[in-house]
């Protein structure tokens, strides 16, 4: 089987994302060499800070895509699992289902539990609990001109155009 045809379109755009903000890194060690003006210890600070916004970005989209392959995961799981016989049945069914995400992640039991019931809350909708927003990659995607407008001056820069 493919795995990527597994996905749901969701996970795919996340993955995109995370393309895009990889590319960009890679962008800022290509172009670390060269100055824009006459001032390269300045360059080179706004390098590091633009590469660190960057890699903030990535961060966030790599979260949502684990949120959204982790909801993705629990419900072709629940899918799978025949019906519950009873109440036991089926918390074993939840357990085993923590348990194998626990695993794949290397983290406790408690952590994958709470990162199940994180990401199936952000990921549902604001109709199933409008107090919580929906993930969504396209709300991750920082605009181009980010980083230069939300910028602090640094020292020997005025905070003016």
């Amino acid at each position: 089987m493919d795995r990527r045809t597994a996905w749901s379109a969701d996970s795919g755009a996340a993955v995109q994302a995370i393309a895009a903000s990889v590319a960009a890194l890679a962008a800022f060690t290509r172009d670390a060499g060269s100055s824009e003006t006459a001032d390269p210890l300045r360059d080179r600070a706004d390098a590091c800070l633009d590469g660190l916004a960057e890699v903030a970005r990535l961060e966030a989209r790599t979260a949502a895509l684990k949120a959204r392959l982790a909801a993705d995961y629990a419900q072709a799981a629940r899918a799978l699992a025949p019906p519950a016989s009873s109440p036991r049945e089926s918390t074993a069914h939840e357990l085993a289902l923590v348990a194998e995400l626990a695993c794949v992640l290397t983290v406790s039991e408690r952590t994958a539990g709470t990162l199940l019931a994180e990401s199936q809350a952000l990921t549902k909708g604001p109709a199933a609990d409008p107090g919580r927003p929906r993930v969504r990659v396209d709300l991750l995607a920082a605009c181009p001109d980010h980083r230069r407008r939300n910028r602090r001056p640094g020292p020997g820069r005025s905070s003016g155009p």
